[in-house]
Order: C-alpha cells, then sequence, then structure tokens
C-alpha cells in the first residue's frame, strides 16, 4: 500500500498526551487525539450533513486490531460519526473502469486514491449482527491531499447495502 494511504489509515494516537497541533476528539466511542495536519477536508460535506466539512479517520477503539474497519469523525460534532471499510483502488468492489473514471474526475493519483464505504450493522435475531456497505455512494478521498469528496455512482448499478459476510474479523 502507498505510504500516504498506510499513513492515512494509521493515524490514531493514544487519547493520553498530545501537542497543541493536535485535536483531541471525544464520542460515544472513546476519546482519540488526532494530528490537526491530517484532517480530511470536505468540500460539500456529507451527505445529509453538509454543514460539516472536517473529519478524522481513526481506529476503532476496543476492536480487534486487524480489523479493516475505521471511524470517520466529524471535527465540528464528533458524537456525528460513520463506521467506514475502506479500500484502495486495487479494490474488487468497485469495477476497474469507475475507478479510474473517479481518479480522471476528481484529479487523484490511483496510488493516492482511497474509498470509504459507509457501513451499516442490521440485528439480525436469527443471524446475529450482518454488516452491508453502501458501495452507491463511496467518501472519494486523494491521501496526498486529504481532499474527500462523497461521490454517488447515478448510471451504476451499486448496492447500497453490499454483505459483508467475509469481513466480520474485529466486530
Amino acid at each position: 500500500m502507498d505510504h500516504a494511504l498506510t499513513a492515512l489509515l494509521d493515524e490514531t494516537l493514544p487519547a493520553a498526551g498530545g501537542t497543541s497541533q493536535d485535536i483531541l476528539l471525544t464520542n460515544h466511542f472513546g476519546d482519540f487525539v488526532v494530528h490537526a495536519d491530517t484532517v480530511l477536508t470536505f468540500d460539500y460535506g456529507i451527505i445529509g450533513f453538509s454543514e460539516f466539512k472536517s473529519f478524522a479517520l481513526v481506529k476503532l477503539p476496543h476492536l480487534d486490531t486487524e480489523t479493516p474497519f475505521r471511524l470517520l469523525v466529524s471535527l465540528d460534532e464528533p458524537h456525528l460519526s460513520f463506521i467506514v471499510f475502506p479500500t484502495t483502488c486495487q479494490s474488487p468492489l468497485i469495477d476497474k473502469q469507475d475507478v479510474s473514471a473517479l481518479c480522471d474526475r476528481y484529479k487523484i493519483n490511483p496510488s493516492d486514491l482511497l474509498l470509504l464505504h459507509i457501513a451499516s450493522i442490521h440485528e439480525d435475531a436469527a443471524f446475529g449482527n450482518r454488516i452491508t456497505l453502501n458501495l452507491k455512494a463511496p467518501i472519494v478521498i486523494d491521501a496526498s491531499t486529504r481532499g474527500a469528496e462523497q461521490h454517488v455512482f447515478t448510471d451504476k448499478d451499486y448496492a447500497l447495502h453490499y454483505r459483508m459476510d467475509g469481513h466480520r474479523k474485529g466486530l
């Protein structure tokens, strides 16, 4: 994985300590310290939350360290957060041609592309919790600039609730 992507996915510091350049966030998932220079900036916000433009991508506390899931937390309202599943341009979840088109549209080098798919956890009495991902509207991130935008595939048949049966480790 590219260095910029690796750094973006591994930015969370322990909540104790920090410098004047760090931001302390507290929400129902725990306490987080985020480096000020790692903040993700959305020009238009996330659909339904357009007034919130600054977010941090942090590791979910109290989960298996190997889990791929992360927490996208608003810096303006830390209780606004989304569990997300990060993928790169190598992921089979989005067609390679569509990934290439995203890179062209948002002027992102493919090695700097990070896609975040918002996860939903559905309670199922018969089978336990079921995780789905929104593939229809991924969050597109340029890891080199930390710019982000939510993209909606309007002419594609991507699922709003793609089942994550094989990726439950850590949740």
